[in-house]
């Protein structure tokens, strides 16, 4: 589990957190079906995504559960107008879990 806190810059309504979990790679041998004998490689897989409702509030805290995952995931966060779906704010960060 983590927990991250965040401080906006200024206080506007209806806005809400925006989190998704990614993961940047992973590769699949497919064993039956149409793409048998098929590697496939696949990149930024959402694991995880949530939305948090900030009701006006400047800064707070949230918390998230990592599932376990051994390998390294990106935290992606933006925040987005729940109105309009403007996003005005975005960034990320690389977590890498206990080995």
């Amino acid at each position: 589990d983590i927990s991250l806190s965040y401080k906006r810059n200024q206080q506007m309504q209806e806005e809400n957190l925006v989190l998704a979990m990614v993961s940047p790679n992973a590769t699949n041998r497919i064993e039956r079906g149409e793409n048998k004998g098929r590697t496939l490689h696949h990149v930024q897989i959402v694991k995880d995504f949530k939305v948090f409702n900030l009701n006006g509030k400047e800064n707070g805290l949230v918390n998230l559960t990592l599932d376990g995952t051994k390998k390294d995931v990106e935290l992606i966060a933006l925040l987005q107008n729940s109105r309009s779906g403007q996003i005005t704010a975005v960034t990320k960060l690389l977590i890498k879990p206990h080995s």
